[in-house]
């Protein structure tokens, strides 16, 4: 006597794959094959990443960056490494303040 059994060929890669089934069902023709194919819909909206600000240092304005450094060393007195450090924070913060993002709406001539 020949006994038949079948598996089902589904496995699902994880429970988020698992939780986010819209349906799942078999179509109401097989075309005569022992097998039958699963129709599953799954809801595959991705979320919007926000991308992290990027700098345009290419177009920042130098000369106006150099000037305003300079104004800031005029009003502070010369003493080592806390002038470096802040130089360094006026650099930063100025470069920052001045300098066009990526994709921002001065780019796009508004």
């Amino acid at each position: 006597m020949f006994v038949s059994s079948s598996t089902i060929d589904l496995v699902l890669a994880s429970e988020e794959l698992a939780g986010s089934t819209i349906s799942s069902k078999t179509p109401a023709s097989n075309h005569g094959s022992e097998h039958e194919a699963i129709d599953t819909v799954f809801d595959t909206s991705v979320p919007e990443r926000k991308m992290p600000e990027r700098l345009l240092l290419k177009d920042a304005p130098w000369n106006e960056i150099k000037k305003q450094v300079a104004a800031a060393l005029e009003t502070d007195p010369i003493g080592g490494t806390i002038h470096t450090r802040r130089i360094g924070s006026w650099r930063s913060a100025l470069i920052y303040r001045r300098t066009r993002r990526h994709w921002s709406s001065g780019m796009l001539g508004s």
